[in-house]
């Protein structure tokens, strides 16, 4: 038996942080959840749209666990023109390796600007400016995380001089255009 004091101050003491693997597992339990994660780890950057239409639950069940999730930080959304894009934010044992990869070819302009490289080995940033008609802080942004990512590099450490692809971007490009005709089908439907 402790004090009033013991009792006061095991009630507001701060709360211990949980393990991920413990997260996961505890907010899995409830089948609407692990239901969306699961597909949300087979299609990284599947529509909001298009993961309530192949769940059966309601659209304000997906809603409020999908808020969960994301909350939770096992799931991200993402805004892509009119479209809201869902991704897992830590790829789990049964999500696909390159995950992170579909997440920096999200965008129309990245996919635009790593199938100019794709196509043109060797091209220069020039030649991107006018390929894509993306402005030029666009095509920085997104040549600096293609080339963090090691799927572009440059003949230069400091300029982005003979762009090539990696031998991985253009099956990952593929596979991330391939994703974004699937959901404009299903968005049509």
């Amino acid at each position: 038996m402790g004090t009033l004091f013991d009792h006061l101050s095991a009630l507001f003491a701060a709360p211990q942080p949980v393990p991920v693997e413990d997260l996961r597992t505890s907010l899995t339990r409830s089948l609407p959840r692990r239901a969306i994660l699961e597909v949300v780890e087979r299609s990284p950057g599947i529509p909001l749209g298009v993961l309530i239409t192949r769940l059966p639950y309601g659209s304000g069940t997906v809603y409020h666990h999908l808020q969960v999730l994301e909350r939770a930080g096992l799931v991200t959304t993402m805004a892509s023109g009119r479209r809201r894009l869902i991704y897992p934010t830590a790829p789990s044992a049964t999500a696909p390796p390159d995950t992170r990869h579909l997440v920096l070819l999200s965008t129309p302009t990245a996919r635009r600007i790593a199938r100019v490289i794709v196509d043109r080995p060797g091209c220069s940033i020039g030649e991107i400016f006018l390929r894509t008609g993306a402005s030029p802080r666009m095509v920085y942004y997104n040549l600096k995380q293609l080339t963090a990512a090691g799927l572009v590099s440059s003949a230069s450490a400091t300029r982005y001089k003979q762009l090539t692809a990696s031998p991985a971007l253009p099956i990952i490009l593929a596979r991330a255009e391939r994703m974004v005709a699937e959901a404009d089908r299903g968005a049509r439907t």
